[in-house]
C-alpha cells in the first residue's frame, strides 16, 4: 500500500540523513507519523519533540480529519472491513492508533487537548475508559492513553466526561481486575 511504502521511504531517508528541522519550524504532518509504525513513530516523535508543544486548537486544525478517522475506529468495536472503505489509503492497526494518540497526548498543552480533541470529540474520554472497563485487548494501551489524560488536564479530566461520577470511580477500580479470570480470583 501506498502507506507502507511511505513508511518505508521515511525509514531509508532517515537511515541515511537523520530526520531533523531548525528551530521554530511547524509541520503538523509530522503529527501524523506518530499513528504509523514503530520505526516512522520513533522518528515522528524525535521531530515532534524538536517542535515542542503545540498550545492551541489551531495548531490542531491540519491533523482534524486524521483524529476525527482515528477517534472514530477506537470508538468501534472493530475495525472497518475493506468492504465498507471503497478505497482504503492506509491500513489500520488499533495497537498503532492507541500508540499515536497516546504520543500526540504528550505534545499538547492543556488549552489545546482541550479546545482541538474534548470539544470536537466529546466521547473520546469516555472511549478510554471503556477499553478499561472490559477485556479490551488494548487494555495497557488505553490505560497508558488515560495516564497521559491525566496528565494533560488532571481533575478536569472527569468533567469532559458524559459517564457518572460512581461509573467513572467503578471503571477505574475494576481495572486492577481486567480480564475474566483475574475477576474469578
Amino acid at each position: 500500500s501506498l502507506c507502507t511504502e511511505f513508511e518505508k521511504f521515511i525509514e531509508s531517508i532517515d537511515n541515511i540523513h537523520e530526520l531533523a528541522f531548525a528551530d521554530n519550524q511547524e509541520f503538523p504532518g509530522v503529527y501524523a507519523l506518530l499513528f504509523l509504525n514503530r520505526r516512522v513513530r520513533v522518528i515522528g516523535y524525535r521531530l515532534a519533540r524538536a517542535m515542542g508543544k503545540l498550545r492551541s486548537a489551531t495548531q490542531l486544525e491540519r491533523l482534524q480529519p486524521l483524529l476525527k478517522k482515528f477517534i472514530g475506529i477506537l470508538e468501534m468495536e472493530g475495525l472497518p472491513s475493506a468492504s465498507q472503505e471503497p478505497r482504503p489509503r492506509i491500513s489500520l492497526d488499533r495497537s498503532s492508533i492507541w500508540l499515536g494518540m497516546t504520543s500526540l497526548l504528550e505534545f499538547l498543552e492543556g488549552p489545546a487537548f482541550e479546545e482541538g480533541i474534548l470539544e470536537p470529540y466529546p466521547i473520546f474520554v469516555d472511549t478510554v475508559l471503556n477499553h478499561i472497563s472490559g477485556d479490551s485487548p488494548e487494555f495497557s494501551l488505553a490505560v497508558n492513553c488515560l495516564k497521559e489524560l491525566f496528565k494533560t488536564l488532571g481533575c478536569k479530566l472527569w468533567l469532559r466526561s458524559t459517564l457518572s461520577p460512581s461509573v467513572m470511580r467503578n471503571t477505574l477500580l475494576g481495572q486492577c481486575f481486567h480480564t475474566r479470570a483475574e475477576k474469578i480470583h
